[in-house]
């Protein structure tokens, strides 16, 4: 698949693996993204997963799925790449899920 698509393409498996509402197994959903696992380099496993839990639109079990698949590759990494990756990703994962979360409790708040 080219890498350019490769965020959107996660984001639509992780969707479809965790609903059967969209017509596709989740199991062959699944069966894709191990193949993705299994042959991407961490790096850019790391980058497409992380670009597709910065979707908004990402379903909330879709989200929690990326995030198992973002842990067992960051556990895959040497101790010091590791780190270098950890770094970087729990700021912009807790931008993301506070920034919406934090929109979602305002809206709220103005419709009472």
């Amino acid at each position: 698949f080219a890498r350019e698509q490769a965020a959107e393409l996660v984001a639509e498996l992780l969707t479809a693996a965790v609903s059967d509402a969209v017509g596709v197994p989740s199991e062959a959903c699944e069966s894709v993204l191990g193949l993705i696992v299994e042959r991407c380099r961490l790096q850019e496993l790391y980058t497409f997963l992380l670009e597709a839990l910065c979707n908004v639109d990402l379903p909330w079990k879709a989200q929690q799925r990326g995030i198992e698949l973002l842990k067992d590759t960051l556990l895959r990494m040497d101790d010091v790449k590791r780190l270098t990756f950890l770094g970087s990703v729990l700021p912009m994962l807790l931008k993301r899920f506070l920034v919406v979360r934090s929109s979602s409790c305002m809206v709220v708040a103005k419709l009472d």
